[in-house]
């Protein structure tokens, strides 16, 4: 979201290409020598942060290594459908549609990202003040800072606080509802041990084993990764709500253990109806904005394979079979290797969702997998 004093949540020497080659030119700490803040940054990790990169640095840092790859990327083309080629009785092609025109490929790699997690109760109301955190930047803008609004922000992770924080400074005469089914904001794992989970022998042992087990180690890794926050952002919150209440303001109600039970737009004005999640005892309040938290999700098939989707292995929830190198397995007319790069938490471990723990080892074995396929057709 790039809001102003937030900071990205692993560390900087997982970035695009470190982990796969400390002397590439593409690493964080090369960005930094070619901005002139190497040194600057040395500095900066003696502080209170230790080092922490604000999200407004890791993004000019991206947008910095993407400008350098201009001659082999086709940047702003949305790819709107695929189409499978045959050549006899394979599939050796596929085509690719966009608003520009089309394309055919010999291999896929699709790393289209998470989608966000909408709540049925909100299911196809998003709108300028209905809103994911992933919109949030833009919508916000539209809005008046001064005027006396009303927000509810649905959820407990760290897009929840960072926004009830931005919110209380920069709408200063507006009132705040956060709900959440907790008992309140939670702190990230940041054990040493637990966060070996997004090292790469982890991967390797997790993809070995069957799903029952792999579900399970995904639920007991949840508090490293999804619907916690890190100490600082919950800091600031906290401190904002006491100097209010030595003002004798209460702008923010927090209603724990609370869940929306029902949504309804009426007439621009947001109502819903909070349930307590223990007695079921509910309440309706109305509000002018309401920001939804609530995460992201993957989809167990990724939509743009739908064309060639009975010609992937499945398993027995009919999830694609994932293979260690990220290639999906395929029937043998599929001849175009696909690979999933980015959307393989099920069968990877949860450095594989959205985290950039193993982004550069991932693209490493991708492109590995990819050279090998190739020799293997040249044979």
């Amino acid at each position: 979201m790039l809001l102003a004093e937030t900071d990205i949540q692993h560390h900087f020497l997982r970035d695009l290409a470190t982990p796969r080659d400390p002397r590439s030119r593409f690493t964080f700490a090369n960005y930094l020598k070619e901005k002139g803040r190497l040194y600057d940054f040395g500095e900066l990790a003696l502080g209170a942060q230790g080092g922490a990169v604000s999200r407004l640095e890791w993004s000019d840092y991206l947008m910095w290594a993407a400008d350098q790859l201009r001659g082999y990327v086709r940047y702003e083309t949305e790819v709107l459908a695929l189409e499978p080629v045959r050549t006899g009785h394979q599939i050796d092609r596929l085509r690719l549609i966009t608003a520009q025109g089309e394309m055919t490929a010999r291999a896929l790699v699709l790393a289209s990202g998470r989608i966000p997690a909408i709540p049925a109760e909100f299911d196809g109301g998003l709108g300028p003040t209905l809103l994911h955190s992933s919109q949030f930047r833009g919508a916000i803008e539209a809005l008046d800072r001064t005027a006396p609004l009303r927000f509810a922000v649905v959820g407990s992770g760290q897009s929840a606080v960072e926004i009830l924080a931005f919110l209380h400074g920069a709408f200063p005469a507006s009132r705040l509802l956060s709900i959440h089914r907790g008992l309140g904001f939670k702190h990230v794992d940041l054990s040493q041990f637990s966060n070996e989970i997004f090292h790469p022998a982890f991967v390797d042992r997790f993809h070995s084993l069957d799903p029952d087990h792999r579900r399970t180690i995904l639920r007991e890794a949840r508090q490293t990764n999804f619907g916690v926050v890190d100490a600082e952002a919950a800091d600031v919150l906290y401190r904002r709500l006491y100097e209010d209440s030595v003002r004798s303001v209460q702008r923010v109600e927090i209603r724990t253990g609370s869940q929306v039970g029902s949504w309804k737009d009426d007439a621009g004005v947001h109502r819903l109806r909070i349930e307590d999640v223990h007695t079921a005892e509910a309440s309706d309040v109305e509000v002018d904005v309401v920001v939804l938290c609530t995460g992201y999700r993957e989809e167990p098939l990724p939509w743009l394979l739908r064309p060639v989707a009975d010609l992937l292995t499945t398993d027995a929830e009919g999830n694609p079979q994932v293979g260690r190198d990220y290639r999906v397995d395929t029937d043998p007319e599929l001849a175009v290797p696909i690979y999933l790069s980015g959307l393989s938490e099920r069968t990877h471990g949860i450095s594989d969702a959205a985290s950039f723990s193993m982004m550069a080892l991932r693209a490493e074995r991708v492109l590995a997998s990819l050279l090998e396929q190739a020799r293997s057709r040249s044979t």
